[in-house]
Order: structure tokens, then C-alpha cells, then sequence
């Protein structure tokens, strides 16, 4: 077993540059716009399966195993990866989907309440008098790997809790022309055959598995 490192806490004040570009727009090649609707490649990295939920729908992914999942689903348990420390953000993707990201500081104190961790503590803790370890929210979050379907990694703030936000989508709507109107309504029409696609393609690995397991069994 790996010696435990020092208790890192948390100071909201000293989390680091974590800032969105001044424009609001892509400035890295490799910084990958999301958007609420978007799936991501997730690879399960750990010995047990993990479920990730949203919108009533469960994302089931065996040790091992890779299968796509939902942005928000992943959001909700790893942590928004557009979060930055000094305000929260309004997205509007100029096709009717808008909505807010909370500050850095607020998902990792959601976080935090999520999986129960004591002292709002990053890193495992041992107990000086008792020699109890309690774990930090490093080891307590799911260890998975992401990627777009591009494949570009993306991180998440349960695993790097000091990352640089990715960018936000953000459309001023006062600028959207008809042809701007035309690119998204493809955009969208696109997005959803491919989210209908990766739902086939998820329940035909579900079957695939079950008949698996039961002619084992």
C-alpha cells in the first residue's frame, strides 16, 4: 500500500488562476467545448462497476469497460470541468439551451457533501493518536478516464481539483444571423441521431453482456 500523503485542505481563496479566457471563446486547440447533451468515451479504470444517472436514464460501466455517458450525468458526480473560482458563468448555445455554471468553490463543496467527506479534505487523512485513515475525496470518486468522441481527454474537478475550466459555450444572441440559425438547427438535428446512435449502440452492448453472463452462468 502507497504511504498516505499530507492532508491537503481545501482554501477556497488560494484554489489557483482558475479563470475562463477574457473573451469568453476557445484560445487552447485542445480545450474541447461541452455542452449539456453531449456524450463522453468512459473508461472504467477501477475493480467495481460504477453507475452514473440523469434524466431517469443509468449508465452502467463494468470494470474495464468503455461506454458512453452523458455529459450532465458525469457533471453530477465528477464535477462541472467549466467551473472558474471567481463567479459563476450563463451559457447559451444560441439554440435555446442556457443555463448556469456554479463557481469552482460550490462543486467542490457539493462534491464534498456527495460523498460524504470529512473535513472537506482532498488527499487521505491519518489520524496521528488513532492511526485511522479517513479517505479524501480523491479516493472516493470514481476513477475513470473521458475522452469526446473526437477523442480529447477531458478531466474533471473530483480528479484534478485545480484544473483550468474548460470554455463556455456562448452565443450573444443580439449577433445570430439565419445562416447562424441553419448551422445550428444541422448541428442539433446531427447531435441528436448521434445521441439516438450511442443509445442503440449502449443497449446493444447491454444485451451482448447479459447473454454473455448467462451462458456462463
Amino acid at each position: 500500500m502507497p504511504p498516505l500523503k499530507e492532508p491537503v485542505y481545501v482554501q477556497h481563496q488560494k484554489t489557483g488562476n482558475i479563470e475562463q479566457p477574457d473573451d469568453r471563446v476557445r484560445t487552447r486547440q485542445h480545450d474541447p467545448f461541452l455542452m449539456d447533451g453531449d456524450f463522453l468515451k468512459v473508461t472504467n479504470r477501477d475493480n467495481k462497476v460504477h453507475v452514473f444517472g440523469w434524466n431517469t436514464k443509468s449508465y452502467v460501466v463494468e470494470p474495464g469497460e468503455s461506454k458512453f455517458v452523458a455529459f450532465e450525468a458525469l457533471v453530477d458526480v465528477m464535477g462541472d470541468p467549466r467551473s472558474m473560482e471567481s463567479e459563476f458563468q450563463r451559457y447559451n448555445d444560441g439554440n435555446g439551451g442556457q443555463g448556469v455554471v456554479m463557481q469552482r468553490s460550490f462543486e467542490l463543496d457539493r462534491l464534498f457533501c456527495r460523498y460524504a467527506v470529512l473535513g472537506s479534505h482532498l488527499d487521505d487523512q491519518r489520524d496521528p493518536k488513532t492511526g485511522e485513515v479517513t479517505a479524501g475525496l480523491l479516493s472516493k470518486t470514481p476513477r475513470i478516464e473521458c475522452e469526446t468522441l473526437n477523442g480529447e481527454r477531458v478531466i474533471f474537478p473530483a480528479s484534478h481539483p485545480d484544473m483550468d475550466p474548460l470554455p463556455v459555450h456562448n452565443i450573444d444572441e443580439r449577433k445570430i444571423t439565419t445562416d447562424t440559425v441553419k448551422a445550428l438547427s444541422k448541428l442539433e438535428s446531427e447531435n441528436s441521431e448521434m445521441r439516438e446512435s450511442l443509445a442503440e449502440l449502449n443497449q446493444r452492448l447491454d444485451n451482448m453482456v447479459r447473454e454473455r453472463e448467462g451462458i456462463e452462468e
